[in-house]
């Protein structure tokens, strides 16, 4: 009997001291490790969620968790950010580097200027629509979607990396994009577009309407094309007022009555 008692007792303490594991069971003699999320895309009702990450301004990015992300290298601009050109009107304004600066788009007039080389030459010239001007001995250079600035410096290495000049400096000049109203105005001529304008509002700033006008019978030149509109409709709302586009002549006829 004190020998079965002996084992028992043996057997409880070992038990008690965590040395004895049962077959399949678990290690209740070693501390588990903690559990650690891997930051990976996570699936919560059926919707993805991803977690959250941080840029910061030299492009490297750390999640919430403080664990380091591939490096994204941004664009180079005055804040090391991407640089951002939003449309303002019919036009579109650099920010960043060259803030402020009009960008160049097509259907821009543009007055190019070569100095520093033996017979200086100016030229006007229209944007088309690849983007392009055509300069002399060169041909065809791209401009669009460049500030002044930088149109200046792609016309200078296109020149010099031609062997057309060893040195050339090109001033770039955006003319502003105008339209012109004629016939029974307030105030006849030529208005600068500082953004979108429609007939309405080219009439209007012509003035309005002299007492004479011919409301329904109101000409757009446009190049080749000649459009008529009859603004009372327009100004009913029952047709949409059209916009203006630069160079457009406006001519509101005289009424015969």
């Amino acid at each position: 009997m004190r020998l079965i008692f002996g084992m028992l007792s043996l057997a409880i303490l070992l038990a008690a001291s965590g040395c004895l594991s049962t077959d399949g069971g678990p290690d209740i003699g070693h501390r588990m490790p903690s559990y650690r999320p891997e930051l990976g895309d996570v699936v919560l009702d059926g919707s993805v969620v991803r977690p959250t990450v941080i840029v910061a301004q030299d492009g490297s990015q750390t999640n919430a968790a403080g664990g380091s992300v591939s490096t994204v290298t941004p664009a180079a601009g005055a804040s090391g950010l991407p640089e951002i050109a939003p449309a303002v009107g019919d036009a579109a304004v650099r920010t960043g580097s060259g803030a402020g600066q009009r960008v160049l788009s097509r259907g821009d007039r543009v007055m190019i200027s070569l100095r520093g080389i033996p017979r200086p030459e100016e030229m006007k010239n229209v944007i088309d629509g690849e983007g392009n001007v055509t300069l002399p001995y060169i041909g065809q250079v791209r401009v669009a979607d460049l500030i002044p600035s930088e149109a200046e410096r792609v016309i200078e290495s296109a020149y010099i990396d031609g062997g057309i000049y060893i040195s050339v400096n090109a001033i770039v000049v955006a003319e502003d994009k105008v339209y012109f109203v004629q016939g029974e105005v307030s105030r006849q001529g030529k208005f600068t577009m500082s953004g979108d304008v429609t007939l309405l509002q080219a009439i209007t700033e012509a003035g309005g309407y002299t007492p004479w006008a011919n409301r329904r019978n109101v000409k757009v030149i446009r190049g080749p094309d000649v459009l008529f509109f009859d603004a009372r409709e327009v100004e009913n709302g029952k047709i949409a007022d059209p916009g203006v586009m630069p160079d457009d002549i406006i001519v509101v006829q005289k009424s015969i009555i």
